[in-house]
């Protein structure tokens, strides 16, 4: 992960605000993680979620299938949805937002939530790879129910505490997975 191109904001984002950010697809439980804010908003939980994605196959169902759930969300103005944009985009999205979600199941390390950890997100995950990196409370199982727990942990952190988690994940990502250690690995 460049931690020089992926870094935290100079001011922090709105504590509310959540980011989804990746492929459109069925692997990446885009469908679980709508499912899960809307168990939130019917608990009455004050958030703002971007999904931000385009996905694999342009003619897949599942993006439809996906806005479905959160049809009532996005009238509402709670959800928003934009196609996937440009890498040098990514960093700015992941400043403007406090909590990144990937429910993507273990399986390998997904550069997204390194790079999200390093940009100052709080992450909530599914994904065994950064488990050690995260608070208990915000590692989730791939269920709604299970995704909503999480971001609620998120959500309920304090400044300080959000402060707090940010920090030791930025840490960990410089120490275990940054472009700068990988170069010295290298040589």
């Amino acid at each position: 992960i460049d931690t020089t191109l992926f870094h935290p904001a100079e001011t922090s984002a709105p504590a509310g605000s959540i980011l989804f950010l990746g492929r459109f697809d069925v692997v990446k439980k885009v469908k679980e993680f709508a499912q899960a804010l809307c168990v939130l908003a019917e608990a009455n939980v004050v958030f703002h979620a971007d999904i931000v994605g385009s996905p694999t196959y342009p003619d897949s169902t599942y993006p439809a299938e996906v806005r479905a759930v959160l049809k009532d969300l996005k009238t509402r103005g709670i959800v928003s949805f934009s196609a996937g944009v440009a890498h040098a985009e990514v960093p700015v999205a992941y400043r403007s937002h406090a909590i990144y979600v990937n429910v993507t199941p273990s399986g390998s390390f997904d550069k997204t939530i390194g790079e999200a950890m390093a940009s100052g997100c709080v992450v909530v995950t599914a994904n065994a790879a950064v488990r050690e990196a995260i608070p208990e409370a915000l590692f989730v199982q791939s269920e709604p129910t299970d995704i909503a727990r999480g971001i609620a942990a998120a959500l309920d952190l304090s400044a300080s505490g959000r402060e707090a988690v940010s920090r030791e994940s930025r840490d960990w990502v410089e120490r275990e997975h940054s472009l700068s250690l990988l170069v010295e690995k290298l040589k």
